[in-house]
Formats: structure tokens, sequence, C-alpha cells
């Protein structure tokens, strides 16, 4: 009895041993990658590349007033649904950038897989306030347009204090 809850031990710390190892061995990497497409994400939809020391990374970024980046979260179905918006001029885009929607009736909110969302890239403030519902995903659909309407304030209320 001993010997085998011995063994198991021994076992279980040989694996923790491997796991931390693992972690620490993909962690810098992995982490480099996620800088990078949060980056060829944000460039993307501003168009061109970022300024020199711009950090994608960060609650928000950008070029006061002239645009701006911000992260946010809005509640969906299953979830929270983690958005990059950018603003420019009175205009928003938004990607989600993570989400755990139901698969095959979410996946409207994902730019990899539908258009909906690019599709919408670069409309007034106005039009993302009164998105229609997708059908069978409404609550998926009432969080972006929550999101937008909530976005817009914020970004409205940054610009005009920009220059202060």
């Amino acid at each position: 009895m001993i010997r085998a809850l011995t063994t198991v031990v021994v076992i279980g710390a040989a694996c923790a041993g491997l796991l931390v190892a693992t972690d620490a061995l993909t962690r810098p990497d992995i982490e480099y990658a996620r800088q990078a497409r949060a980056r060829a994400l944000a460039e993307a939809l501003l168009g061109r590349a970022l300024p020199e020391g711009m950090n994608p990374d960060a609650a928000q970024f950008g070029d006061c007033p002239a645009w701006l980046f911000r992260r946010h979260e809005a509640n969906g179905y299953a979830g929270p649904i983690d958005l990059l918006a950018f603003y420019r001029s009175g205009t928003l885009s938004l990607r989600v950038t993570a989400h755990r929607e139901t698969p095959g009736i979410g996946d409207f909110i994902d730019h990899a897989r539908s258009s909906w969302i690019p599709e919408l890239d670069g409309l007034p403030v106005k039009e993302w306030r009164s998105l229609d519902t997708v059908s069978g995903a409404t609550i998926t659909s009432d969080a972006m347009r929550h999101a937008a309407d909530e976005l817009a304030g914020i970004f409205e209320r940054e610009v005009s204090s920009c220059g202060s």
C-alpha cells in the first residue's frame, strides 16, 4: 500500500515538474506570438504600421484625437466577449479577440470565421448603436450593440478631452 502510494506521488511530482518546465520554456514564445497578433490586428484596423513605441497591449492607446484603440469586455451568452475597438472621426470598428459563444451560432462575431464584423468597419457610431439582432443569437447581438454604444460614449469623451 505504501509502495503504491509512493509510486503515485513520485509520478505526480514528475508530471508536475514537466508541466512547470514546459510552461517556463514556452511562455516567452507564446507571449511574443500573442503580442505580434495584437499588433497585427491593430495595424490591420489602422491601415498602416503603429507608431514606434506604441503598446497594443495597453487598455487604451492611439494618437488622440485622430484615432484611438481600446480594449473592452462585453457580457455575452456564454461569458465575456473580449474586444478591440478602433475609433476614428466618429466611426467605429470592432474585433473580437476572445469569446465563448456557442460554436456555429456565435461565430458571426469572429472576424476570422464570418464577414459580419468586418462589413461593419468604419460605420458611424449611430449605426453601431442600432444594429439588427442576428437570428438565434439575440444575447450575443445585444452584447455587441451594447458594447458599441458604451465604447462610443467612452471614445467621444476621450476625444473631447484630448485638447484639454
